[in-house]
């Protein structure tokens, strides 16, 4: 106790301590004491401010640490699944030719030692990290079931069908109802005068330019674009232009078969350049179509085309598999000198078929399931 909490019961025995000689003694204790006592003082506040800083580090850890990322909402509605895993991203960002899933672990990005028991189409370096990534496979697992299977490298390609054996048929012959058609590659094929039929409809920057020039240059052809026969396209076309408007839609690309020739019906013909866009001898101010163009995709080159279509003033509607690349290929058009004239619509008329991506494992898609539309003004 201190010297001066003693109680007034001692006072007499604190005075015989002075009478004898003892006050150094009592002045020393009384020091002595309130030394201690700031002392502890000192050290509880030392040891309270020690935990305070403790507290401040863990939550600053907490705050700071990698944390996994869940896919945002438009990235559901794309088909796009895949997580952004904490535990991946050092090393993709290390190695940015790493795909996820499919040359290595989806979670850590490590070595792969197995795939999902179900589908076979995603791969993972553990029992572990196939668990963690269960919720984010579980939404994609049973289309990924569904696909064929197919190289690595055939994973972003065109679908190869064989349109001879397809029903390329009158119009007439098809069912009234299509929800229990199965012909892929018929259906395909009619995906494309569908879309580029309702683009028509949903911009009417579009419109007027068809209605003005009477061209559509369908870019980048390949064979699904080219398998469609011209009824499909009058049928397509003649429920948003006027009955009397001829229309020449005019395939354009490297890849568009040689054996396709000029077709026609009801006003609509087709015709067919085996050609790149820039070296073809086109018209000037028509509507230029380009499905899945992938115009912000280094590897290829569409420069020179978006180029011609400026020196063309061409209206441009652009077709992309996800929002995602939409936006990105909107970035290229604004780059190349276009104008942008309308949001990012959705495609009811896409691609019938889910496709795997080539970069993610877990996401799929379905190609030119969105559309917008852009105008080159000089």
């Amino acid at each position: 106790h201190k010297i001066d909490d003693v109680p007034r019961a001692y006072d007499a025995h604190v005075l015989l301590l002075k009478r004898r000689g003892c006050i150094p003694s009592v002045t020393l204790l009384r020091s002595e004491l309130q030394q201690k006592s700031l002392q502890g003082k000192a050290a509880t506040h030392q040891k309270a401010s020690t935990a305070a800083k403790m507290v401040c580090a863990a939550r600053r850890r907490r705050r700071h640490k990698p944390r996994d990322r869940p896919p945002s909402k438009t990235n559901l509605e794309d088909g796009l699944r895949a997580w952004d895993y904490a535990a991946g991203r050092r090393r993709q960002h290390q190695n940015k030719s790493l795909r996820p899933g499919h040359d290595c672990c989806a979670v850590c990005l490590r070595l792969p030692m197995l795939s999902c028991e179900a589908c076979g189409r995603v791969s993972y370096c553990s029992t572990r990290c196939r668990g963690r990534d269960a919720r984010a496979h579980a939404a994609s697992c049973d289309i990924l079931k569904q696909l064929p299977e197919e190289s690595l490298d055939a994973l972003a390609v065109e679908e190869s069908f064989d349109f001879t054996r397809a029903d390329l048929s009158s119009i007439e012959y098809l069912p009234m109802r299509l929800t229990n058609w199965r012909d892929p590659a018929a259906a395909l094929a009619l995906s494309f005068p569908l879309s580029v039929a309702y683009a028509v409809a949903a911009f009417p920057a579009a419109a007027r330019c068809v209605e003005a020039s009477g061209a559509i240059h369908l870019v980048g052809a390949a064979p699904p674009e080219a398998a469609a026969p011209a009824q499909w396209w009058a049928r397509a076309l003649e429920r948003v232009l006027p009955r009397d408007k001829g229309i020449i839609v005019t395939l354009v690309g490297p890849q568009v078969p040689e054996e396709t020739g000029a077709r026609a019906d009801r006003g609509v013909v087709v015709a067919a350049l085996q050609k790149s866009y820039e070296a073809a001898d086109l018209c000037a101010g028509a509507l230029l179509v380009g499905f899945n163009m992938g115009l912000s995709d280094s590897s290829y080159d569409w420069a020179a085309a978006l180029d011609a279509a400026r020196r063309r003033r061409a209206t441009v509607v652009f077709f992309s598999p996800t929002r995602l690349e939409l936006s990105r290929d909107a970035r290229a058009l604004k780059k190349a000198g276009a104008v942008l004239v309308s949001g990012a619509v959705w495609n009811p008329f896409h691609a019938p078929n889910w496709k795997q991506s080539g970069e993610l494992a877990n996401d799929v898609y379905r190609k030119h399931s969105w559309a917008r539309c852009a105008v080159f003004r000089s």
